[in-house]
């Protein structure tokens, strides 16, 4: 195993590893803090693999966004997705 990070931007095949991380890490964090239903819809609306994927799409097309990803020897371990196209930079993902 590599010390190594990489960090790149995110394609279509990124887009399971990065819902799977997403998807756990949302249901950890409000654990006892938010009903778990409305956690599990928000859930399946932002960190589905489509949702994620389509968003991945948008981000590498657009100048103002990005979808990157951090990975270790080939392995997907984190990601990070912000963009600028409101008044303001904004972290949506991390």
């Amino acid at each position: 195993m590599s010390d190594s990070l990489q960090v790149r931007s995110a394609v279509a095949a990124d887009a399971v590893v990065v819902a799977r991380i997403g998807r756990e890490g949302v249901a950890t964090q409000y654990i006892g803090l938010v009903d778990p239903a409305a956690v599990e819809a928000a859930v399946q609306q932002t960190y589905s693999v489509n949702a994620i994927a389509a968003c991945i799409e948008r981000c590498s097309g657009a100048e103002l966004a990005e979808f990157l990803v951090a990975e270790r020897d080939g392995m997907v371990e984190g990601f990070l997705h912000f963009d600028a196209f409101g008044p303001e930079p904004e972290l949506h993902r991390l």
